[in-house]
């Protein structure tokens, strides 16, 4: 069930970006979307029980549980001393803590709070520990010097890139520097400014790609309506020049407003 999941999470949060970017049709899709992954948890719910582990109501008890208990400032604000949202991170994290029994233990490591964070997509595992480094000052103070970091890292992929004899390894391990290095730009965007507060660096580099694959649909379509069609074969067959100039076509296409 496990790419399932995650699938559906993923076409849930596709959903929310279309619907906070205001596309027609996205708040029926993004309530479709959630109810694919309510199934999901339904559905995994169901194999724990039929192996002894836990059912569905086990897991409404926990949640409703823990939010009372990590949220004392909203569900016993007679006994909650948070009177800020500095002091409610505080209270939060101090009750995790006793949660797990190692309140007053000293950390392994500084970045002990990352572990969890594996469980991320890649890009955003790397901006949660980047900000992990931003939160104790392993990290430039200006964002000049975190994107001098960004070029400087792209500049020795080049080099190893260009090389005579070029190293696969070499080449693997500068291209990882250059995608950490993004993620450092990305970090200090969301927790320095206000401007990229809500920067998400998998979701930008998803709507990359989609955007990508959305401009060469509208090539095969412009290569259809020329009674073209862009083939396989024909596909190779064009030159460089004549894919460039079909790219600003469909980006011209794409640019024009609808009808309404």
């Amino acid at each position: 069930m496990r790419p399932f999941l995650i699938e559906e999470c993923y076409e849930a949060v596709s959903a929310n970006v279309a619907l906070c970017e205001g596309k027609d049709g996205a708040a029926e899709m993004y309530c479709d979307e959630l109810g694919d992954v309510l199934l999901q948890v339904f559905l995994n719910a169901a194999i724990a029980q039929e192996s002894g582990l836990f059912t569905i109501s086990d897991v409404f008890r926990a949640i409703n549980e823990k939010m009372i208990r990590r949220h004392p400032h909203v569900f016993a604000r007679n006994t909650s001393s948070a009177k800020t949202s500095d002091d409610v991170l505080v209270q939060w994290a101090d009750i995790k803590k006793t949660e797990k029994g190692n309140q007053g233990e000293k950390p392994k490591s500084l970045m002990h709070k990352t572990s969890k964070k594996r469980i991320l997509p890649t890009l955003a595992y790397g901006c949660e520990i980047s900000k992990r480094t931003l939160e104790f000052g392993f990290q430039w103070t200006e964002m000049k010097d975190v994107f001098k970091d960004l070029e400087s890292e792209v500049r020795e992929l080049s080099e190893e890139v260009f090389k005579k004899n070029p190293d696969v390894k070499k080449i693997a391990d500068e291209a990882g520097d250059v995608i950490y290095a993004l993620c450092n730009v990305i970090a200090f965007l969301r927790e320095r400014s206000e401007v990229g507060k809500h920067l998400d660096l998998d979701i930008a580099a998803r709507n990359a790609f989609e955007k990508f694959t959305t401009r060469f649909s509208v090539m095969e379509s412009i290569m259809l309506e020329q009674e073209d069609p862009l083939t396989e074969d024909r596909a190779k067959t064009l030159s460089l020049d004549e894919w460039n100039d079909l790219w600003k076509l469909a980006k011209q296409t794409l640019a024009k407003p609808k009808a309404p």
